[in-house]
């Protein structure tokens, strides 16, 4: 750390180059959560397995949250990337980064004292095999293995490795802050824009996504390893680097189609040459063969693909300011630490019912999404200490009254204190 807070005295306090606030990026976190709600709804209704499992499985929910897993993550850490360009304007790195220890080492580490035991109490219940809660608590934490890998966010915090991954990126995002300040960096950054503006120059972005799937891949290949550390974190540098350089709105509002149409007709022509199966095999099984590279290249830009459309739709059409976005941007944090939970206990009661599969989903997602936004709206928005465990600003200041004029007041000048 000594490392950063050096760093950080040499970095100016002076705002980066952009313009101001930018709706479209609210809008996109508080959807993009929402998709990861869903997501995580649909799950135990897929065909592969999860923390909670109903015994019939659905191909269309597969199909679904398949195609969310894709691009949802990456999305989302790109948005977190642009956020953070913003959190970055008026502060030094230092208290940059002291702003997101608050804002999410805090939350990650309530979450994990809290709820994971919960979750992983109730999924021992849904299988028949759980002590009583109050014995199991401290069974949770004596029972840990630890290991240097950040799948183990995962394994022990659940939907919480989100907010881990996003401390760790906002510390190693530090030199780019730093070189985004400089005048020789702003430099750079508009070089690249000028690359980026012509046709299919968005690929750019591909190049360093496709080498760590290449070079990490087959090496690292479960979720959250260290492949999908660094790839991730590939995706919230992209989202810093296209707030910091404003063009980059206009480049992908304009270029964003034709990027999109390129990417899918190379995905249809390369399902065709190669056919279905091998494409499954590749996926499931990494390798270094030239053909699992040459998928890589291809599954890495449609997924980009994809994630610049999205940008593209948000910069075109959602960036205005409402009271509803007000109020879903700041709940997002403690929805997202909420959700998980909430779909996990209740899900372990809806999936013993005797039921139709479709008929149970909708019960554990309308059920899961009202019992969230309650226990947000009546158990946190509203008290102070409860903003802080979950990463949110203080509540305002109430304003104080006017006091009353008086003709003494008047005499001292007392109307313009």
């Amino acid at each position: 750390m000594s490392v950063v807070t050096s760093m950080a005295a040499h970095a100016s306090t002076a705002p980066a180059a952009g313009r101001g606030h930018v709706h479209w990026v609210d809008w996109l976190k508080v959807l993009a959560v929402l998709g990861v709600f869903y997501y995580h709804s649909a799950m135990p209704f897929v065909l592969a397995p999860w923390m909670i499992t109903n015994q019939d499985r659905s191909v269309v929910l597969t199909v679904i949250a398949g195609t969310g897993f894709y691009f949802g993550m990456p999305l989302l850490f790109l948005l977190s990337g642009a956020a953070s360009s913003f959190a970055v304007r008026s502060r030094t790195t230092a208290a940059f980064l002291r702003l997101r220890f608050t804002r999410l080492v805090i939350p990650m580490i309530a979450g994990f004292l809290i709820l994971s035991p919960i979750q992983a109490y109730f999924v021992l219940a849904s299988k028949g095999t759980a002590e009583p809660l109050w014995q199991y608590y401290p069974h949770f934490f004596t029972t840990m293995q630890w290991f240097w890998n950040p799948r183990w966010f995962g394994t022990y915090g659940y939907h919480l490795w989100f907010l881990a991954f996003l401390f760790l990126y906002s510390v190693l995002i530090v030199p780019l802050i730093v070189l985004a300040r400089r005048p020789d960096g702003r430099r750079s950054l508009s070089r690249f824009a000028d690359l980026c503006d012509r046709p299919l120059g968005l690929l750019l972005f591909v190049v360093p996504l496709v080498l760590v799937q290449i070079a990490l891949r087959a090496r690292f290949p479960w979720y959250q390893d260290w492949t999908d550390f660094l790839y991730l974190f590939v995706f919230f540098a992209c989202g810093y680097v296209i707030l910091t350089q404003p063009r980059f709105e206009d480049i992908i509002a304009r270029r964003a189609g034709a990027l999109f149409r390129f990417a899918l007709g190379l995905a249809v022509l390369f399902t065709l040459v190669t056919g279905p199966d091998l494409i499954r095999h590749w996926e499931l099984t990494p390798s270094f063969s030239v053909g699992w590279v040459a998928y890589q290249v291809v599954r890495t830009t449609g997924i980009w693909a994809l994630v610049v459309a999205l940008l593209a739709f948000g910069i075109r059409h959602l960036d205005y300011r409402t009271r509803l976005l007000d109020y879903a941007s700041e709940a997002v944090m403690p929805f997202y630490v909420l959700h998980h939970p909430v779909i996990v206990v209740i899900g372990s009661f809806v999936l013993q019912a005797n039921a139709n599969l479709w008929v149970k989903h909708a019960v554990l997602t309308t059920t899961a999404l009202a019992c969230t936004l309650v226990i947000y709206e009546l158990g946190v928005r509203r008290f102070a200490p409860m903003r802080w465990f979950f990463g949110m600003r203080p509540l305002p200041r109430p304003a104080r009254p006017a006091e009353p004029i008086t003709p003494v007041r008047l005499a001292l000048g007392g109307s313009h204190a």
